[in-house]
């Protein structure tokens, strides 16, 4: 019996102690989990990519992955934006407005001294503001929320749609219109009724690209093409009476 001289372990006879050989180095296989979270800013950006190109194609894409947390960028864009202008529109008008009383003052008659109530007192432009941010949500999700109750437990039980999809539809929708309603708003202000009609007509080309972007998503997510029909009626009705008590409540 020997011993190694590095280790010290013992050894038999003609046994060569491996202590100093290199150790064969193994790599670890490390399962590595792919996060859940989708590339939202590249869902994003590939509907932009697209879209001019390939309208369709890219709505679908889109709708497909039924991205929640982009659709929901989407739609706060577009309550900021929409927002932002219905609040100037209301100052304008304000002003306007009061201009308009002054240069139709009396000056003889006192009763006319008085400074005019605004058209739209701050309450009611705080309140309007509040009732766009929300109205900008809240349509999209009733929108997409009865589609899928209707599409899901009416017409087509054994449907596999969900609610993600049908959000990112109506995401989109807003989208599109967003621009065009803007450009709207701008023309509004110029005091020159030929600028109200110019607004009119984008203002009805943008409405236009909505709802064929409505349907382009919808149709994926519609086995049967009849039921299309009664699927956006049914949740056209019930945004409608949402959007009418908010009214009543003084939210618009």
């Amino acid at each position: 019996m020997s011993f190694c001289t590095k280790c010290g372990r013992q050894l038999n006879d003609g046994e060569v102690c491996t202590c100093q050989a290199q150790p064969q180095q193994s790599v670890p296989v490390q399962a590595q989990a792919k996060t859940a979270s989708p590339d939202f800013i590249g869902d994003i950006m590939e509907f932009f990519k697209t879209v001019f190109k390939k309208p369709a194609d890219a709505v679908c894409t889109y709708v497909n992955k039924g991205s929640l947390i982009a659709s929901l960028i989407i739609l706060a864009v577009c309550a900021i934006v929409k927002t932002f202008s219905n609040v100037l529109y209301k100052i304008i008008a304000n002003v306007q407005y009061e201009q308009n009383v002054r240069d139709n003052l009396v000056i003889w008659d006192p009763t006319t001294w008085v400074a005019p109530e605004p058209l739209y007192g701050p309450w009611q432009v705080v309140l309007g503001a509040v009732g766009d941010m929300f109205y900008t949500f809240a349509s999209a999700a009733v929108m997409a929320g009865v589609m899928y109750a209707v599409i899901k437990f009416v017409f087509e039980k054994d449907s596999k749609v969900k609610f993600g999809q049908l959000f990112a539809v109506m995401a989109l929708v807003a989208l599109v219109q967003m621009p065009f309603s803007l450009v709207y708003t701008v023309l509004r202000y110029i005091p020159l009724a030929f600028f109200s009609r110019v607004g009119g007509w984008i203002s009805t080309f943008g409405s236009a690209l909505g709802v064929v972007t409505l349907f382009v998503g919808l149709n994926d997510n519609v086995k049967n093409k009849n039921n299309m029909f009664l699927v956006y009626a049914s949740a056209s009705v019930i945004n409608s009476i949402m959007y009418t008590v908010l009214d009543l409540i003084g939210m618009f």
